[in-house]
């Protein structure tokens, strides 16, 4: 009876938990008293004014004379090592990191009081055991729970297990290194306090079961995969990349399919002892994707000849399988200690590991909360950290949905292990298919998408759109997520052959499947890592890259496609700050990362020896103003999009017996600035250059001036409307603007009436660019204007040819649709552009140390970056008016640079856990003469902080 009293007590002082440390907080606060604060995962205070008000039972006990204890320790401003040494020297052991400058110190309680009487500590105090448990554990009932327990390095973790398994508990995985023990076990919910009391244990959550992230890419026109293909010849050889996933294909070398066999160095069933089949599909997928040779699509790897084929991005790596499906179908062959799950591959030569699964952080999977830095996170990092040239690729999640029905997919969606730091957590961008599986994203998913313009658009039509589902950020201590974006819609790559596997999204034919999902995004991402580092392996001759170097080559090198498909407006989708929490630092370009068009340069420093707090050093660039345009620079469209592009559902013939308008004009002339191509766009002249098929004509109805051009309004009709233009070969921007009103009596939806807009080549045998197409019954409330930017594809597909720009309403039998036509341009840009148009990039990255479960900010290491411009201007990194102080990544992009030198400066503001290495990578039309100017050792005050005068600061967009 004692026994279930005490519990029921436990339970009741555990609903009340986190009421008193978000709302509760001492009285004894001295008056005035400012400075930096401790952030905890569940309380944020000024130490000097008072610790958060706690339940007796989750506050520490003081412990006996010789037994060492665990404590906040905060220094008075930036961790410096002779600090840290002097701590040591009194006997204390400086464990996890803890912002703002804190550590938790395992140490006798008289050491303690000599620790606080140090000039240089702030305060030192107790580690509650109110502050080891995650929120979630808040609100628990009577049944077990599953958790994942940590412990601090050094504790007697087989001890530990003995009372944990006294407590009720059931033990499912253990282990402990130097950072520290991970153990998985369920629980009775009414012995987690004491569980939380013991001294060894640092931290405590739930655990959720991860799932699998799956719910044209590699091509010139999105990835520019090929062009790295055939210029610089790399495909992947000599890289090796694990992939932990589903399975592959048949399991048996023999009859593996041609598109992997001889390419497989090893193959771990994890999850079906002695079975690495794929009965799913998703693994084989994936693997594709990455690594897939095509032979089944026509390729030839004899000859280096991929293209056309369904060939991954690095064709001739080698794969090592982690199959970790088990036979129920759920992802239990991923082991719990993330050292088993990287370890082996690594140990074979594996330095890219690409991840297309996940969980949430928090909450169930029937309630999920995301965001968090949990101990898979915290996993990833320790191995990334101990292993500094391996990169690891995970999945943002396929959680992204319009929750409020606003028309803009909700934030706050990344789950785990995509919130660690050092990994490249990957998002979805829509891929272009002309024909492909699948409808609306609102016929798909209604209750995710129930609005408008997400609702009505087409899941593969916009390559510079952001697929729906795709995971966002941010993570919820404020960093960006995802890193970067890649194609994951209707992603064609291989199938498995198993007598039992799926087919994702849907059959291509016996040997390839769609599929979608950020599961697919990723090892996109991932074969791109490694044809970069098959790139400074082979062209730089640098034997072994960081993985910071590779994961700052592809960000920077990354596209920025906002504002997304939906235009600049209320719908933008993506924001308009560069980085953000959509597509984080760009979508993937791979040649831009790596050859870049003339005459950008790419410069780096794998500056692997590090920096401790205080110190920094300089790199000095020119910036020249001798700069031709690049010819892929893309814009993007700021007006209405096309809100239901079904291209390849909708089939019509060009005109065959063309009429002018009106009289031939005299034809158009090239120029080498900006020009309207189009003429009489206003039809004001009668309709010359305009010529015409069906019953189209002059109506006295206009947007501007007299007239415009009338299309359909009878049964049976197709009506055409266009111009022949040469395009120029050196053009540079296109704009194709022009004004409509639609109006109908069709009553059925599906394209029996339509109207569209798209660039033809001359012989009306190919669509090169699709602009507008809507169903009959999308009637407007009067002229709407429609204002489309040719994308770097558009352009490469129309630059130097000779086009259609046509117009079309098609009608069936019964109740037509009446389009009317006004003040039609097409304003095209050519020859040179001044140096704003190429800008100068530089990109900072840092594999940092792993951060502490307990802390509310997993950042531990932070260095700045910071552009000076010739003028004296300051720009800093990822684009804000100060220091980043959340990110182990930090990006300026000048756009409009000014011709001299800048200098780029890489500070190490705070490393308590140093030194910290770093990699750097500088892009634009830079002279490669820099060499790194060390400046002596900054030796700031303790606790006084001086601000910062900032000039100016750079945005992308």
């Amino acid at each position: 009876m004692q026994g279930e009293k005490r519990r029921a007590r436990l339970l009741a002082v555990m609903s009340f938990l986190l009421v008193l440390l978000l709302g509760g907080m001492s009285t004894s606060a001295r008056v005035g008293e400012t400075g930096p604060e401790i952030h905890l995962q569940r309380a944020t205070f000024e130490p000097l004014a008072g610790e958060p008000v706690l339940p007796g039972y989750l506050r520490a006990e003081g412990c006996a004379d010789g037994v060492r204890g665990y404590y906040l320790v905060q220094f008075k401003g930036p961790v410096r090592e002779e600090w840290k040494q002097e701590l040591e020297r009194l006997g204390g052991e400086l464990l996890d990191y803890i912002p703002d400058f804190a550590f938790i110190v395992r140490m006798e309680e008289a050491t303690k009081a000599q620790v606080q009487n140090l000039s240089f500590v702030r305060w030192a105090g107790p580690y509650h055991p109110a502050y080891k448990l995650h929120h979630d554990l808040d609100e628990l009932a009577t049944e077990a729970v599953s958790v994942v327990i940590q412990t601090f390095p050094g504790e007697d973790i087989d001890g530990f297990l003995g009372t944990v398994t006294s407590l009720g508990g059931e033990i499912s995985s253990s282990r402990a290194d130097c950072f520290g023990g991970y153990t998985r076990a369920t629980l009775p919910a009414s012995r987690l306090l004491e569980v939380a009391r013991l001294a060894a244990v640092s931290w405590i959550e739930p655990y959720i079961e991860p799932r699998l992230h799956n719910d044209v890419a590699r091509s010139n026109v999105i990835m520019d995969v090929e062009a790295v293909w055939q210029r610089l010849g790399l495909y992947g050889e000599g890289q090796v990349v694990a992939i932990a996933d589903t399975g592959l294909d048949t399991g048996d070398e023999a009859t593996l399919s041609a598109d992997f066999r001889g390419r497989v160095l090893a193959a771990y069933a994890l999850g079906r002892p002695g079975d690495w089949s794929d009965p799913n599909g998703h693994g084989t997928h994936v693997a594709g994707s990455a690594l897939g040779n095509g032979y089944l699509s026509g390729s030839d790897p004899w000859a280096h000849s991929y293209t056309g084929s369904f060939a991954g991005v690095a064709p001739e790596a080698k794969l090592v399988l982690q199959s970790v499906m088990d036979a129920e179908g759920s992802l239990s062959g991923i082991p719990d200690d993330y050292d088993d799950l990287f370890g082996p591959p690594y140990s074979l030569g594996a330095r890219i590991h690409s991840d297309s699964w996940g969980g949430p952080t928090g909450g169930t999977w029937e309630n999920p909360e995301y965001g968090g830095y949990d101990a898979d996170a915290r996993q990833v990092d320790e191995f990334a950290w101990t292993h500094k040239d391996m990169v690891i690729l995970n999945s943002a999640g396929n959680e992204g949905v319009d929750a409020d029905g606003d028309g803009v997919i909700d934030l706050d969606s990344i789950g785990s292990p995509a919130t660690a730091k050092n990994l490249i957590t990957v998002g979805a961008t829509e891929s272009q298919r002309d024909t492909y599986e699948g409808d609306t994203w609102g016929a798909g998913w209604p209750d995710d998408y129930p609005a408008f313009p997400i609702s009505g658009d087409h899941i593969s039509d916009n390559p510079d759109g952001v697929a729906a589902f795709s995971s966002r950020g941010p993570a919820d201590d404020g960093r960006i997520k995802p890193d970067v974006a890649a194609p994951g819609t209707n992603i064609v790559s291989a199938r498995s052959h198993h007598p039992d596997a799926e087919t994702g999204w849907g059959e291509y034919n016996e040997h390839y499947i769609y599929n979608g999902g950020t599961s697919m995004a990723c090892p996109l991402v991932a074969g791109a890592a490694a044809i970069v580092r098959d790139w400074y392996n082979d062209v730089q001759g640098l034997a072994t890259p960081t993985s910071a170097l590779i994961k700052a080559t592809l960000i920077n090198g990354a596209e920025d496609i906002g504002p997304g498909q939906y235009g600049a407006g209320a719908y933008r989708e993506i924001p308009r700050f560069h980085p953000n929490n959509v597509i984080g630092w760009g979508r993937v370009n791979l040649k831009n990362s790596i050859m870049p068009d003339p005459p950008s340069t790419i410069w780096y420093d794998d500056h692997t020896d590090g920096l401790s707090t205080g110190q920094s050093i300089t790199y000095d660039f020119f910036y020249s103003s001798t700069v031709r345009a690049n010819p892929n620079y893309t814009l993007v469209s700021e007006g209405l999009s096309d809100d239901s592009p079904d291209w390849g559902k909708v089939a019509f013939i060009p005109p065959s017996q063309p009429r002018p308008l009106g009289e031939p004009g005299s034809g158009l002339q090239r120029t080498q600035s900006c020009n309207d191509y189009i003429t009489d766009g206003g039809f004001e002249a009668g309709g010359v250059n305009w010529w015409v098929e069906g019953l189209t004509s002059l109506s006295s109805y206009a947007h501007g001036g007299n007239y415009s051009a009338y299309l359909g309004d009878y049964d049976n009709g197709e009506d055409w409307l266009w111009q022949t233009i040469d395009f120029p070969s050196d053009a540079t921007e296109a704009t194709l603007s022009f004004w409509f009103d639609q109006d109908s009596e069709e009553t059925f939806w599906g394209y029996y009436d339509f109207f569209g807009v798209a660039v033809y080549d001359a012989d009306w045998e190919e669509i090169l660019v699709r602009v507008l197409l809507r169903d009959g019954p999308d009637i407007t409330p009067g002229w709407t204007q429609v204002r489309y930017n040719f994308s770097k594809a558009d352009l490469e597909a129309v630059r130097g040819q000779t086009v259609q720009v046509a117009f079309v309403v098609s009608t069936d039998y019964a109740d037509p649709t009446a389009v009317w036509v006004d003040d039609v341009s097409l304003r095209i840009c050519t020859g040179e552009i001044g140096p704003s148009s190429v800008p100068f990039r530089v990109t900072l990255v840092w594999t940092d140390y792993p951060g502490s479960l307990a802390a509310a900010k997993a950042l531990v290491n932070d260095l700045d970056l910071e552009v000076i411009g010739p003028d004296g201007t300051h720009y800093f990194g990822n684009g804000g008016p100060g220091p980043d102080r959340l990110n182990n990544v930090e990006d300026v992009v000048v756009v409009e640079p000014s011709e001299g030198h800048y200098q780029v400066v890489v500070t190490a503001y705070n490393v308590p856990q140093g030194p910290q290495p770093y990699a750097i990578v500088a892009s634009g039309p830079i002279e490669i003469t820099p060499t790194p100017t060390p400046i002596p050792t900054l030796t700031p005050t303790p606790g006084i902080y001086l601000p910062m005068v900032i000039k100016n600061y750079g945005l992308w967009r």
